[in-house]
């Protein structure tokens, strides 16, 4: 079951290389914040700074040590996304 689910990940990740995401991104304006692990093994965070650079009303948020769904920091990650969300306000 692990490796199907790999080899499903690697196929998504395959066809997004395909898609324009980030043209399509980059025609959105809106206040914007791009968060990522670093740890991330699904989406790694490199895919994160790209989305910042074409997006022009976005930040940055790169959480050291965690992961794709932000269990390692869970607590931290979410204090931090609310507290981008009430300054914006």
């Amino acid at each position: 079951i692990r490796r199907q689910r790999q080899m499903c990940i690697r196929d998504s990740i395959e066809t997004m290389r395909d898609l324009p995401i980030y043209q399509t991104a980059a025609k959105f304006d809106g206040r914007t914040l791009v968060v990522n692990g670093m740890h991330d093994r699904i989406v790694p965070y490199n895919y994160a700074i790209r989305y910042h650079e074409v997006m022009p009303n976005s930040e940055l948020m790169l959480i050291e040590g965690d992961n794709h769904d932000f269990s390692a920091t869970n607590y931290m990650s979410a204090a931090k996304i609310a507290k981008w969300i009430k300054d914006r306000l």
